[in-house]
């Protein structure tokens, strides 16, 4: 046997060797820029490029007769929505040609100044507001050019994390032999390197010849449009009118006699870099050339849809079109592109004018969302606001009178107020219910096609109101039906539960077409993500699959508690009020006591099938192709292990505490490894985040992960409320009678599983909250689907009839309820919250 300091010896060096195996690389792909030239080692760029730019452009522009020769061009190219998101809400001329420029979103900052009219009085009184900062200035002569104060546009970009690199799209191409040229202000901009120098300015768009157009591999050509974004602190309102016919029929004109002039075998993109206004839109993009033929789809890894791309795209595919190969982009700048190489996928209609409509489609789908989403918001806040009043008062009623008269006496001497209970109690349960549907149901909305329609807003909400109701009907009687569910309150909310679960799962296995721009799911124009869960939707998704799971468990092991609330002691010293609160700070005593006993077999059982349903889940949800969503995995993965704990009949210490807080980083960590070991290309955001472990970029994405977080709790009104909302939840779950809840302190004794259904729901959700970038809006979309589902389960549990079995020992002994165990106002399976 060796010795053991040879052994650690060994164990050192291996180390070193590992060590020195992962640095040299690191270090050793930093060339120059001299270095670079010689290393790229192919032929220059052989094609010709040439990207019109047109501020503004939207589909709904592009007319048979407003712009015609745009409108014969569609028929030749391929087409999508441009995604031109960048630093800001919407895009300002300046920010569209830097983002194609790095390949990153970016920012040409903005600038003060008084709106066009003001006097010098009205300048005394007034502060100056905040304007787009102006492109620069063009050279009066064709040549080589330096942007003037180029500093001032990049500067800005200083105060956010992207750290866009500037010369991206231009270096790939000068560093092969290339060269890039540039016509109008905005292309300068979108041409220029690091320093803000242009190789080759042309002129103006109107005075450009063929040769011109031809010289260069890629030719940025500006045409201008409307641009006419109103002040950002002071908006109209209402918004006046913009002509947008009379510009937009100029400028296809202009296009028209540029497009006339390039070369036969150019590839050309036409495309709207920024926004009209401040009100941010899917813009028009196309391209004509082989292999773009007029017959499809443009298509992006980075959206994983049909019909849409980003700017960012444009930025990594451009160099591939002009013929340079992966090793010639790559020795510019050995890191990739943020983008992805836009290729074709799906037939398009054939009709250029069916083609255009469905783009139109898409955008009027994104318009709608933001501007209905806020009062969405509103809406349902305001819903489960008075839901949650409107149960305190009922449950009140109900738990006052039987203990005023009893049970049986009550029901004999005020037979009507009896009646009035059960309707109160059934009137809530469905009011409840239809809320709780209202998620899954404004996904399954998306199967109307409601963007086509007259009125696309009161379509798609009239839509999920209706799929609420059938929804909830078709739960409720489903559990009056089935014998097994019918005496279950957990029933309805866990087939809720499930059927969220399902339909978010098969939605992100499936492409995420039932999430774009519903309430709950994605906008395309806020440009958070393309596919998989949505941040949105992330907390319901956690929400639905503890609920779901905890109702299975109940499903399969005995569930009735013991049916009364212990008598609180009051402590006699302070130090025996100290010693009460260190026990109740323990993991396995803040609610989550024990489940009630069950044989080994049934727990088996129930193991199988809730672990059946954590992996599902999990997996659809980690999983980089499907959702891709790193922080509800780390969220969901605690909540799915500490539920399997609780039914393998594992008391919660401290130990196992900190595994269940772990297992959401081992879980992902896993996710995020395999998806590194893919293709550079192929690689989500998941093995992004680990490749910049390695270059030392990860520091970026961490900053703007946590900015986000923190700034999610200024997205509206209600979100300001959600933390103290969470903390009220906190209390009602863990000490009910500490908020004067005797109610649900007796529905916790009667029913075990909905007080675990409900903690773990809000575990998953506060773990959401800091670990998603979304922050604050897990916890309150989260809201709109738990607090429904738990003020249903409550509200069938307390209902007369069930009120009736409790007091009969013979039912709940049949129903396994545990036996008491002795002790000083404790009963088993009892928390000391209730007390």
């Amino acid at each position: 046997m060796r010795p053991r300091r040879f052994r650690f010896q060994a164990v050192l060096f291996a180390a070193w060797l590992i060590g020195a195996a992962l640095v040299v690389p690191a270090v050793g792909t930093s060339p120059g820029r001299a270095a670079q030239r010689e290393a790229t080692g192919g032929d220059p760029a052989t094609h010709h490029v040439v990207v019109i730019g047109i501020d503004g452009l939207q589909w709904s522009d592009v007319t048979r007769t407003g712009m015609p020769h745009l409108f014969d061009l569609v028929k030749h190219a391929d087409i999508a929505s441009l995604v031109t998101r960048g630093e800001s809400d919407y895009t300002c001329p300046a920010d569209g040609w830097l983002t194609l420029n790095s390949g990153t979103r970016s920012t040409g900052g903005t600038v003060l100044r008084y709106p066009p009219g003001t006097d010098a009085v009205t300048a005394l009184i007034t502060q100056p507001q905040q304007y787009c900062a102006p492109l620069p200035d063009v050279p009066l002569y064709p040549g080589a050019y330096d942007i003037p104060d180029f500093s001032s546009y990049t500067t800005p970009n200083n105060a956010y994390s992207y750290v866009p690199v500037f010369g991206s799209l231009e270096a790939p191409i000068t560093a092969s032999g290339g060269c890039v040229a540039a016509s109008g202000a905005g292309a300068l901009l979108g041409a220029a390197d690091a320093q803000g120098r242009v190789g080759d300015y042309l002129g103006e768009p109107g005075a450009l010849s063929r040769a011109d157009l031809s010289q260069c591999a890629l030719t940025l050509v500006d045409l201008g449009g409307v641009t006419d974004v109103p002040p950002t602190t002071v908006p109209l309102l209402p918004r006046p009118p913009v002509d947008r016919a009379a510009p937009y029929g100029a400028l296809d004109s202009a296009l028209g006699s540029l497009l006339s002039r390039i070369p036969a075998d150019a590839t050309v993109v036409v495309a709207g870099l920024d926004d009209s206004t401040d009100q941010a839109q899917l813009h028009a993009v196309l391209v004509k050339g082989q292999p773009y033929d007029g017959e499809h789809w443009l298509y992006a890894p980075s959206t994983r849809h049909a019909g849409l791309v980003q700017t960012l795209d444009l930025t990594a595919s451009l160099p591939a079109w002009t013929g340079l190969d992966p090793r010639q982009i790559r020795a510019a700048d050995p890191k990739p592109f943020v983008g992805s190489q836009i290729t074709v996928r799906a037939n398009r209609p054939a009709d250029p004018a069916g083609a255009i409509v469905t783009q139109v489609w898409l955008n009027t789908a994104n318009q709608t969302f933001a501007q209905t989403n806020g009062r969405f918001v509103t809406w349902m806040a305001h819903a489960i606001t008075v839901l949650a009043w409107a149960a305190g008062l009922i449950f009140a009623a109900v738990r006052w009178l039987p203990e005023r008269y009893g049970p049986g006496r009550f029901a004999r001497r005020r037979p009507l107020a009896r009646r009035w209970r059960s309707g109160l109690i059934g009137a809530l349960a469905g009011w409840a219910t239809v809320l709780g549907a209202v998620a899954p149901a404004s996904f399954l909305a998306n199967l109307v096609n409601w963007s086509a329609t007259f009125a696309p807003g009161p379509v798609l909400y009239g839509a999920t109101a209706g799929i609420s109701v059938l929804l909830a009907t078709a739960v409720l009687a489903a559990c009056r039906l089935s014998p097994s569910l019918r005496r279950q309150p957990l029933a309805p909310a866990g087939l809720l539960g499930l059927l969220t679960l399902l339909v978010i799962a098969g939605d992100v296995a499936t492409g995420s077409r039932l999430q774009a721009q519903t309430p709950f799911g994605l906008s395309y124009v806020i440009a958070g993500r393309f596919y998989g869960i949505g941040n949105s939707a992330v907390g319901v998704y956690c929400a639905a699959a503890m609920i779901g799971a905890a109702w299975l468990a109940a499903l399969l092991l005995p569930r009735r508690g013991p049916g009364q609330i212990p008598p609180h002691v009051w402590p006699n010293t302070l130090r025996e009020a100290a010693d009460g609160w260190l026990r109740r700070a323990v993991p396995g005593r803040l609610g989550l006591t024990r489940l009630p006993e069950a044989a080994r077999g049934e727990r088996r059982r129930a193991l199988a099938v809730v672990g059946a349903v954590a992996l599902a889940a999990i997996a659809a949800c980690g999983y980089p192709g499907w959702g891709a969503k790193f922080g509800g995995t780390i969220a969901m993965v605690p909540g799915f292990v500490l539920l399997l704990f609780l039914v393998a009949g594992l008391r919660i210490t401290w130990r196992r505490a900190l595994v269940v807080a772990l297992s959401g980083i081992v879980v992902v960590s896993g996710f995020a490894l395999l998806n590194y070991l893919q293709p550079a290309a192929e690689r989500s955001h998941f093995g992004s985040f680990v490749a910049s472990l390695f270059d030392g970029t990860w520091t970026g994405t961490i900053h703007r992960k946590i900015a986000t977080n923190l700034a999610s709790i200024h997205n509206d009104w209600f979100s300001h409320y959600v933390p103290w909302l969470l903390f009220w939840s906190l209390l009602a779950i863990v000490a009910p009678r500490l908020i004067g809840s005797r109610s649900l302190a007796l529905v916790y004794a009667r029913e075990p599983f909905v007080r675990c259904a409900l903690w773990l729901a809000l575990i998953t959700v506060a773990i959401g909250w800091f670990v998603d970038d979304s922050g604050v809006l897990v916890p309150k979309m989260a809201l709109f689907l738990a607090a429904p589902l738990g003020v249903l389960s409550a509200a069938l549990t307390l209902r007369p009839d069930a009120a009736e079995r409790d007091a009969r020992p013979d039912t709940r002994a049949a129903a396994g309820a545990a036996q008491p165990v002795p002790g000083p106002g404790r009963v088993a399976g009892q928390s000391p919250g209730d007390q």
